[in-house]
């Protein structure tokens, strides 16, 4: 057998739940951490005399009758029991009729159920339950026709009674709300009982409200207008009081038509309300009412309905996020920024300028918008304009460059160097299908486009010299969308740092700190360059020498050696890195800074080869196997070695050497690649 108990102490109610067992071996549930929420559904009897019992019907009552409190209007009534869903309590002598609160644990349930208290003065309603300062006030209810001597009504805010109106029937009184009354409760008593009044909050006492004027004076049929002034909507203490509705007419002659209120926005400062869609064009008298007074103005208020603007075109239906468009409209004499609202779906557009005369309204493509379809909407005055088939509008995807054909080029990260007849693909997102709304340039130079589309644009470089930056230019969108730089290509020009990585002495190391180097700080590894030294020891990979040791600016010459820590011989030994390479013709210079093939006592063979070949730098170098092009190193000298592209092609470029006695080297200190001219000249 389970029991709940709900502890007293409202503090408990914060606790962790806990399950125990009482001295009776049943399960105690305490529901310490989970306040169980009040309801009262109903009361049985609705009346009855004092002395006599009811009950309260609901949920969550809990079983012990200290932690609950009952009152009938401002009368607490002695709680007789208590359990889950049921209360009784029992009317002690001088209570009225009342409204029924119930209290658990702290939890407070206000009720509009009332309990009628036969054979005493009751009052069941108050109507209304607002009012003016001497406006009558009327209450009901039974047991009331003494004589308004034993009366005494005092409103909120007040020390002297009300006066009644006239004698009291058995059945009602009326008072007239005093001055100096506030919003509050009433206090009632009759033959010196105090009696109940049925009010859950409070009487309103409201106050007069005024119109200061209106939020345009001009607009168009079907248009918006807001009413100012104050006590316009006052909020009552009472809730669910059914009220007249607020009402915005307008007055031209005999004709008179009553505009929509817009309630939810409507304040105590403001009237919202829309104009009938059929007002003609003219002067109106505007009058306002509250839910309480039709209110009086010193000066009529005075509205011009004027010819509803007409849209007869919108300049463009689609366009880039960011882009000028403009609606070509009738009817806009007086019309300025301030008077127009332009969405595009759910985004407020900026209203960059109005020229009634010409009836254009230019605003901007809202520059957050995504790319897609949306609906396009214009309010001007507070009017929605009707714009039929202009009705939706298409964002273009924000322009964007996201490649440049720059494998057919000589190309760095950041430029491009191309020739006169060149053909220039950029591709991207967002460009659209229509040439006359962008302008390219390379550099200052303005060029034909000669293909486009949302993806991709083409064009040819133009005679004359190019330098600078690729600039996408698009009607209405002021910032250019940029892409890398172009530079002229030129016969002999040194185009080294667009082919190599890493190739002059102080070449880069990878080593960090000491902690990367080998014999004492003499060797270490360089970037970008691929080392095969076949050395099968320590030195693998090390092919960068420096000189101060340890010096990590020093890195004077990328080279290939026996002995000094390498091993007494080497074959085949390779330094290089792969690039890829435009069609052209190419002159590879390599700068050799030492060179000993035959080593200690010049007794033994050796051979070093400047090589360009294919990825795969599988050239050796005694023998005249296929490669691209290589030349033999003789000396302390510049090595030269002129080879030809027939297209874009991944090779390598380097040096090999073999070795066959101790002490033999080849140490190259730079290398230098020019373009020499197309590979068909």
């Amino acid at each position: 057998m389970k029991r709940i108990y709900y502890y007293l102490l409202p503090l408990l109610f914060a606790a962790p739940v806990m399950v125990a067992c009482d001295d009776e071996g049943r399960t105690v549930v305490m529901l310490q951490n989970q306040d169980p929420v009040v309801t009262v559904t109903g009361i049985s009897p609705a009346s009855g005399y004092t002395g006599s019992e009811f009950t309260i019907n609901g949920t969550e009552f809990g079983i012990m009758a200290d932690a609950v409190k009952v009152t009938m209007g401002g009368t607490e009534l002695e709680v007789v029991s208590v359990s889950e869903n049921a209360i009784v309590v029992k009317v002690p002598e001088g209570a009225t009729a009342g409204k029924i609160t119930v209290d658990v644990y702290g939890q407070t349930v206000a009720t509009e159920y009332m309990f009628d208290v036969l054979g005493e003065p009751g009052v069941t309603n108050v109507n209304p339950v607002y009012g003016f300062v001497g406006d009558e006030i009327v209450f009901s209810g039974h047991d009331l026709g003494v004589s308004e001597a034993f009366y005494t009504v005092l409103f909120s805010g007040t020390s002297e009674a009300a006066a009644l109106t006239s004698a009291p029937s058995a059945e009602s009184f009326a008072v007239k709300v005093p001055e100096g009354a506030v919003n509050g409760p009433i206090a009632l008593t009759i033959s010196d009982r105090n009696v109940n009044v049925p009010l859950t909050n409070g009487f309103t006492v409201l106050q007069h409200a005024a119109v200061t004027g209106l939020s345009v004076t001009s607009g168009y049929a079907g248009s918006e207008v807001t009413v100012n002034g104050t006590d316009l909507k006052p909020d009552l203490l009472e809730e669910n009081v059914e009220l007249q509705p607020i009402r915005v007419t307008l007055a031209q002659g005999t004709n008179v038509a009553e505009a929509v209120v817009d309630i939810e926005r409507t304040t105590n400062e403001a009237i919202v309300a829309v104009l009938p869609a059929d007002l003609a064009v003219g002067e109106y008298t505007v009058s306002v009412a509250t839910s309480f007074e039709t209110v009086a103005t010193e000066n009529p208020l005075v509205y011009t309905v004027m010819a509803t603007p007409v849209v007869d075109k919108v300049s463009v239906p689609q366009a880039h996020a960011g882009s000028d468009v403009t609606f070509v409209c009738s009817n806009l004499a007086g019309v300025t920024t301030d008077d127009v609202k332009v969405m595009f779906g759910e985004t407020e557009a900026e209203v960059t300028s109005v020229d009634a005369e010409s009836g254009n309204i230019t605003v901007k493509v809202p520059v957050t918008l995504d790319a897609g379809s949306v609906a396009l909407s214009l309010t001007v005055k507070g009017k929605s304009i009707d714009l039929g088939e202009n009705a939706l509008f298409t964002v273009l995807a924000t322009p964007k460059i996201t490649a440049i054909n720059a494998d057919s080029f000589l190309h760095d990260e950041t430029t491009a160097l191309v020739k006169e007849g060149d053909e220039i693909v950029i591709s991207g997102e967002g460009f659209g299908t229509d040439s006359d709304n962008v302008v390219l340039r390379f550099g200052e130079t303005e060029v034909r486009i000669v293909a486009i589309s949302d993806t991709e644009i083409r064009a040819f470089v133009p005679s004359g010299s190019v330098d600078g930056a690729i600039s996408l230019t698009f009607a209405g969108i002021e910032t250019p969308v940029m892409g890398m730089n172009l530079k002229p290509l030129v016969d002999g020009m040194d185009v080294t740092a667009y082919v190599l990585k890493n190739y002059s002495h102080p070449f880069i190391s990878l080593a960090q700190g000491n902690g990367d180097f080998e014999r004492q700080g003499e060797w270490s590894r360089p970037a970008d360059w691929i080392v095969a030294n076949n050395s099968g020891s320590n030195m693998e990979g090390f092919g960068l020498q420096h000189n101060p040791k340890y010096d990590l600016n020093a890195g004077n010459s990328l080279g290939l050696q026996t002995d000094w820590g390498f091993p007494n011989s080497l074959t085949n030994g390779r330094i290089y890195q792969c690039t890829a390479v435009p069609a052209g013709n190419y002159r590879l210079t390599g700068t050799v800074a030492e060179y000993a093939p035959k080593g200690q006592g010049n007794r033994g063979t050796g051979s070093a080869c400047l090589v360009v070949d294919d990825a795969s730098f599988e050239v050796t170098a005694e023998g005249s196997n296929d490669c691209i092009a290589k030349t033999a190193v003789d000396g302390v000298k510049d090595i030269v070695v002129d080879f030809a592209l027939p297209g874009r092609q991944e090779i390598a470029i380097g040096f090999v050497g073999s070795f066959t006695n101790r002490q033999s080297y080849v140490k190259f200190n730079s290398f230098r690649v020019e373009y020499m001219g197309n590979s068909q000249n």
